[in-house]
């Protein structure tokens, strides 16, 4: 599991590439921090989960697998 953060030109944006991701099963959630903004090199970084709790990645696991539509 890794955390994927990046910047988006606007909140409309980011709820669209959210929605996709949520869709494609390919994140169990989407977090929206208003004022964050693209530049002409947009933030694009991953970090590798270490440690989570086991309901948690219980939940996110069965999130992920489920069909898509």
């Amino acid at each position: 599991m890794i955390l994927i953060y990046i910047t988006c030109e606007s909140r409309e944006q980011a709820e669209d590439i959210g929605r996709h991701l949520l869709k494609k099963r390919l994140a169990g959630c989407i977090n929206i921090i208003p004022g964050m903004h693209s530049y002409d090199n947009p933030v694009i970084f991953a970090l590798p989960i270490l440690h989570m709790s086991k309901k948690y990645a219980d939940w996110l696991t069965g999130e992920l697998k489920k069909p898509t539509s």
